[in-house]
């Protein structure tokens, strides 16, 4: 990954109050048929997107789906 979402990786498992290898496990174990990179990607476009669509809501109580 490049070091950006690295640094977005780590700001949600912040917010989510886990770290980074957790998050990635989560990531790894609901994935259906990509890549754990592509995954990855996947999974933090949807936090934010979700963050932007419900700005009422705080980011932390956001769980995007896991494709």
């Amino acid at each position: 990954l490049e070091p950006v979402m690295w640094e977005a990786l780590l700001e949600i498992a912040r917010q989510r109050q886990t770290n980074v290898n957790q998050l990635v496990t989560e990531i790894d174990r609901e994935r259906v048929s990509s890549s754990l990179t592509a995954a990855i990607r996947v999974y933090i476009v949807d936090f934010y997107r979700a963050a932007a669509i419900r700005p009422d809501r705080a980011a932390a109580s956001l769980q995007p789906t896991l494709n």
